[in-house]
């Protein structure tokens, strides 16, 4: 009887050792299920969502187009958005004034980078009363209203150092036009008509101009009163800017204000 209790008992330790065992087992098997979703979690799905050590250097997009920053910025996986859009003569119309962030900064793939875009219209301004007054007069008007001075033109006139007229875009704005106020945009450059002092000739001589550059004695040509045409003519031989072709005859004498046509080389 005894032996029997024994061997019940000893069956029971058996079998309660093998649960715990079983226990164990699904203890170890949920904890290494769990170490395994942590490593997942940390070494791979964080490192793809986070782009984790994929920083990518941002361009710099400053003084440049639209079109040039956008390309610049898929090239490298990034987006823009155009935050603000104002005015300044420094740089080019639909160009970019400021980033965020900066140039050479690391962001991640997909990052936005804010722009701010030269598009807004130029605010206009009225040429100052600056005819017949002095030339240093008229620079300091001009000045003043963000209008600059390319070129002066010196034509036969008593009136020395006098304005005689203004050139905008190559053509002269008429005087009547100039006096009730003529209005351009801010920042634009315009040239300035100017007597010599001297008594006006009538009459002036063709100078021959044929194959001379036409930066060259374009203001020669204005300051001796006449009244250019050009004409864009196409030529492998000759340089750009070439004049090959005049419409009046070299070394005769025609009127003040007469009109030469030349043709140029574009």
């Amino acid at each position: 009887m005894i032996k029997a209790f024994n061997w019940v008992f000893q069956l029971l330790n058996i079998l309660k050792k093998k649960h715990t065992l079983l226990f164990l087992t699904h203890i170890l098997i949920m904890g290494a299920t769990v170490f395994a979703l942590i490593c997942l979690f940390f070494f791979v799905y964080l490192p793809n969502a986070t782009l984790y050590n994929q920083s990518i250097q941002i361009p710099d997009l400053q003084n440049r187009s639209i079109t040039e920053a956008k390309v610049l910025l898929e090239e490298r996986e990034l987006q823009y958005v155009i935050r603000d859009s104002v005015f300044t003569d420094s740089v080019s119309h639909n160009h970019i004034i400021t980033q965020d962030p900066s140039a050479g900064a690391f962001a991640k793939k997909g990052r936005k980078v804010y722009l701010t875009v030269n598009s807004a219209p130029a605010p206009t301004t009225y040429i100052p009363p600056i005819l017949f007054g002095s030339v240093k007069n008229a620079l300091s008007q001009l000045s003043i209203v963000k209008i600059s001075v390319r070129n002066i033109y010196y034509k036969n006139d008593i009136a020395k150092n006098a304005v005689l007229g203004v050139i905008y875009k190559r053509k002269q704005i008429p005087n009547d036009s100039l006096q009730i106020g003529y209005l351009i945009p801010k920042g634009e450059a315009i040239d300035l008509l100017v007597g010599t002092g001297k008594y006006p000739d009538n009459m002036v001589s063709v100078a021959n101009v044929i194959k001379y550059p036409l930066k060259r004695v374009r203001n020669k040509l204005i300051s001796e009163g006449f009244q250019l045409n050009i004409l864009k003519v196409s030529d492998t031989k000759y340089p750009k800017g070439t004049i090959l072709s005049q419409s009046l005859k070299p070394f005769i004498r025609v009127p003040v204000g007469s009109t030469l046509t030349l043709g140029v080389v574009h």
